[in-house]
């Protein structure tokens, strides 16, 4: 009889685990694969998919009955249970639907429509970021998984002309181990969205992306850039990397939030996910608020974090 039910319980458990691999496949609704989608289980599990659109995680490397969940940049999240029924499957294909906007009225004074014109109308001109030297503070939350370790803490910042530095003499923080990790973090982050901010202020910049007008949403007008592929690359990019943003303009003209997801072509590194939004300090463009996400690659062993800050009190003189 024991020889009997263990039998069972081993025909019952086999299709779960005798599976090497299951393969996730993340498209649109059309069925057209997306590159370098965001998978995340639970708290323990958070890599960027392939230039494919896929991943593969082994069964018996997740827990029973968690969630997964898929993000891509510009479309809706999408949630799967993991039961023994989808984990016993060798294919999980993920379909995820694109965000929707309301398309304004456009007067369209040529054959055919320039969406990078139309940015160019409606943005306030001589809008930039503000690059003169001047100081800010900063609160922030800094997570690093696995394991999971949280700091919470503020201090004092300076930038000027894309060079950023955090005062470590300010530095408040829960935790003190690790602090060159954290405050490299945080110089990393800073500078990022000023410098995705001065992007997407240039014109001479932009020429290096492609630009889609997306719609209208909550008062917001949405434009999507993402990197072309050319001989020499900008920024020091290399040829196959990824960089996207999905660029958001108020009625005014002035840049509100930026949504930046940057891919390296290299496959033992980790991409980027970098939310931002922006206000006004003497006429310019400074953070408000940057939530920063690192996502290690499918092949990669770096380990992710995300990264709030909250900036205020920015001023020209400490």
């Amino acid at each position: 009889m024991r020889l009997f039910y263990f039998t069972v319980l081993l025909l019952l458990v086999t299709p779960l685990y005798a599976q090497q691999k299951v393969r996730v496949e993340v498209c649109d609704m059309q069925g057209i694969r997306l590159a370098y989608p965001e998978l995340s289980i639970g708290n323990y599990f958070h890599r960027m998919g392939s230039e494919q659109g896929t991943l593969e995680f082994a069964p018996q490397s997740v827990r029973l009955n968690d969630t997964l969940t898929v993000k891509y940049l510009g479309y809706k999240p999408a949630k799967v249970l993991l039961d023994a029924h989808r984990l016993a499957d060798s294919l999980l294909k993920v379909n995820l639907e694109e965000e929707s906007y309301l398309l304004d009225s456009v007067t369209i004074v040529s054959n055919q429509f320039s969406s990078e014109e139309y940015f160019r109308r409606r943005m306030k001109k001589s809008l930039r970021p503000y690059l003169r030297k001047h100081f800010f503070d900063l609160d922030f939350t800094y997570q690093d998984t696995p394991p999971i370790e949280k700091y919470i803490g503020q201090t004092l910042g300076r930038l000027r002309y894309l060079r950023v530095r955090i005062d470590s003499t300010h530095l408040v923080v829960s935790k003190r181990d690790s602090v060159a990790k954290l405050l490299s973090m945080l110089r990393q982050t800073t500078g990022i969205s000023y410098l995705t901010a001065d992007l997407m202020c240039s014109k001479r910049e932009r020429r290096h992306f492609h630009c889609s007008y997306k719609g209208e949403t909550d008062g917001f007008g949405v434009w999507e850039f993402s990197i072309k592929r050319e001989k020499r690359m900008p920024l020091k990019l290399k040829t196959g990397d990824e960089l996207r943003c999905i660029v958001f303009l108020d009625e005014s003209g002035l840049i509100r939030r930026i949504k930046t997801q940057f891919t390296p072509i290299l496959n033992d590194s980790a991409s980027y996910l970098l939310d931002a939004e922006f206000i006004l300090f003497k006429g310019k463009l400074v953070p408000l608020k940057v939530n920063m996400e690192l996502v290690p690659s499918c092949y990669s062993a770096i380990h992710p974090f995300s990264l709030v800050i909250d900036y205020s009190n920015h001023r020209k003189s400490q």
